[in-house]
């Protein structure tokens, strides 16, 4: 069987679906669909793996998993001639088969949205979620701990003047650097002189800046799903999403820490920054990081 997958439209959400892609390469052949967005990054991430633009147009394909839901991927599903069509009921298509909605997901892990797909196919749930794509991260003596202090939405973000605070306790002992993506570098204003930034533009240049760290912390964002993925050691610190939703990495090199509970729903929120409970698991992870 042929199976196209067309992925959701945020990096961090793409991330999310590789225990899905996983478990379906283990019988079939898949491709990746992406929209213009994730096209910039998918590529590089899933090298294993043909990907193409949701313009484009495939022949021969015998399911379609549309986790994008768009004017876009519906068209990519009507020209397709796929036997098989699987997606969400509110993306205004008549799929062969629905997926629940994710907001009936309140307790379980948002890879959960996604696995539901294998239901429909037959295919087996998977024992763990494994989370593996086309690179790994390998400690080779690093000694940097890189600080993510952006996330998507401005209202994710602790204070950047707690990060700064943090970023000072910890530098009396530890060699420390912050790392901004392309929508966060209006940020680099705002970091006090002593503080070393990197700036990277591409997923290429941020999986080659973070492969030079031991660590990193990163707010709820691509940056946190992407490191975990890459399976460097990591602490997703979590102010408005919950992480028992959209943490699903947790062992004992990976953390999240925070009480983020209300999963966007509702955006406004005060949150203290955890910062005594930062320091304590930052310390502990750093320590217990081996070859």
């Amino acid at each position: 069987m042929r199976i196209s997958i067309i992925m959701p439209p945020f990096l961090g959400d793409c991330i999310m679906t590789i225990p899905l892609i996983n478990q379906l390469m283990r019988n079939y052949k898949v491709f990746i669909i992406c929209n213009d967005y994730t096209y910039n990054s998918l590529p590089f991430l899933f090298k294993y793996l043909q990907v193409l633009k949701t313009s484009s147009r495939q022949n021969e394909i015998d399911a379609i998993i549309d986790l994008l839901g768009d004017s876009k991927s519906v068209e990519f599903v009507k020209q397709s001639n796929a036997k098989v069509t699987i997606g969400f009921p509110d993306a205004n298509y008549n799929y062969t088969y629905s997926l629940p909605l994710p907001h009936t997901y309140n307790h379980e892990q948002a890879t959960a949205i996604y696995l539901a797909s294998l239901n429909f196919l037959n295919v087996p749930q998977p024992d763990t979620l494994n989370f593996d794509f086309s690179y790994k991260w390998k400690y080779n003596n690093q000694d940097l701990i890189l600080i993510a202090p952006g996330a998507g939405n401005l209202e994710r973000c602790f204070s950047i003047n707690s990060f700064n605070e943090f970023a000072k306790i910890l530098s009396k002992t530890k060699k420390v650097s912050f790392i901004l993506g392309p929508s966060e570098q209006h940020l680099a204003k705002f970091i006090e002189n002593q503080h070393n930034i990197i700036t990277t533009n591409s997923i290429e240049s941020t999986l080659d800046y973070i492969s030079k760290a031991k660590l990193l912390i990163a707010s709820e964002s691509g940056f946190m799903h992407l490191a975990a993925a890459y399976g460097i050691p990591l602490i997703g610190l979590f102010k408005i999403a919950s992480p028992l939703n959209w943490f699903p990495y947790s062992n004992y090199l990976q953390v999240a820490v925070g009480n983020g509970k209300n999963n966007y729903t509702n955006l406004k929120c005060n949150v203290e920054f955890p910062i005594n409970e930062l320091i304590a698991k930052t310390i502990a992870i750093y320590e217990n990081i081996k070859n």
